[in-house]
């Protein structure tokens, strides 16, 4: 299995982004290392935690009330089991109603992982994996 991380923003254009889901996930991480997931445009953050023995992090977050309108974005930082830096990014707006008026993909190099699934969504991992190959 390679190394990679998963970001999605779990809604689309028109659904409310207060606490809209956010999906992150990776396999193969720096044991101990810390992984980081900030929204921006005004940076909060909103998962600071640190990869288990297991090499591997899953965890859903909220978006917060009261984005203001206009171009956000999401940032996933993470590190391989060789110390190799990888980061997503999403971006999405939000209208003047608090709806979603774009929902991007993350950009990332995709990693091509075969014959696994995750856990919680049971998509396959070459579907949704991102990171550096």
């Amino acid at each position: 299995m390679t190394p990679g991380i998963h970001l999605n923003l779990l809604a689309g254009v028109g659904d409310s982004a207060t606490g809209a889901q956010v999906e992150i996930a990776g396999v193969k991480l720096r044991t101990g290392s810390g992984y980081t997931l900030t929204l921006r445009s005004n940076p909060m953050v909103l998962a600071d935690d640190v990869v288990g023995s297991s090499a591997a992090m899953e965890e859903i977050v909220f978006l917060p009330a009261g984005l203001s309108p206009g171009a956000h974005s999401l940032t996933l930082t993470a590190q391989t089991e060789d110390g190799t830096n990888l980061t997503l990014v999403q971006r999405f707006s939000v209208g003047a109603d608090g709806r979603f008026a774009s929902v991007d993909s993350p950009v990332g190099g995709v990693v091509a992982v075969t014959g696994e699934t995750l856990a919680r969504t049971g998509a396959p991992e070459s579907a949704v994996l991102m990171g550096l190959t």
